[in-house]
């Protein structure tokens, strides 16, 4: 089969050699063959590629193909690989998500995974309603609130800067820095700390700033 298809890309060329043109033009997948007359010698095409095939000249075949397919599975394996690193960057957390310490929760989901990020038992306490529990005092302060007969998280004050935001905010970040990361405000208002509100689907937060952002509020939406 290869040694037919050989026959006819060994046909073309000399077809348009003969026709005119002053170089040989070159195939996409033909490799460079040894061997080949001048085009003035050559009077019949269809003798001459005959000959030449059938010729006890060292032809081989199989090489001759092998290259080109080697080509085309290397260049196979870099788009494969330029998929896997385009694909390998992690998506964006949600806005209500947050990291500490290497685990990531979110203010919308339930009491016992939020805490298991947050907090130990040894560092946590909470108040006489059970509606408030505090990690270290006042390092995270998490508000719960009863709806259908379930509590679940209300809010979440943060001045721990650990904690990170699905951004990489946290409490010592600058302004500029969280202005760079969210954009502009919701909304904002100076009540001893500046405040600025960023509205999103799934939550709100709150960012406290003096020189510097003191506080973080994750609120449910």
């Amino acid at each position: 089969m290869k040694k037919r298809i050989l026959t006819c890309l060994m046909a073309t060329v000399l077809m348009f050699a003969l026709s005119g043109c002053d170089e040989l033009p070159e195939i996409e997948g033909l490799p460079e063959i040894e061997g080949l007359p001048d085009i003035e010698e050559v009077s019949d095409i269809g003798e001459f590629v005959e000959s030449f095939i059938n010729d006890e000249k060292d032809i081989d075949i199989e090489g001759l193909f092998s290259e080109s397919s080697s080509e085309e599975s290397s260049d196979g394996a870099s788009g494969e690989e330029s998929a896997t690193e385009a694909t390998s960057e992690e998506p964006e957390l949600p806005a209500g998500s947050f990291e500490y310490n290497g685990k990531v929760a979110s203010i919308n989901d339930d009491i016992e995974t939020i805490l298991s990020v947050i907090s130990t038992e040894d560092n946590q306490t909470g108040d006489n309603s059970g509606n408030i529990y505090y990690i270290d005092t006042d390092r995270m302060i998490l508000f719960t609130e009863e709806v259908d007969g379930v509590k679940k998280p209300a809010q979440l004050t943060v001045h721990d800067e650990n904690l990170k935001t699905s951004k990489g905010i946290s409490v010592g970040s600058t302004e500029e820095e969280l202005r760079a990361a969210y954009g502009e405000p919701s909304s904002e208002a100076d009540e001893g700390s500046h405040i600025m509100n960023y509205d999103f689907k799934d939550c709100g937060i709150t960012f406290a700033v003096d020189d510097k952002i003191v506080a973080i509020t994750y609120f449910k939406p």
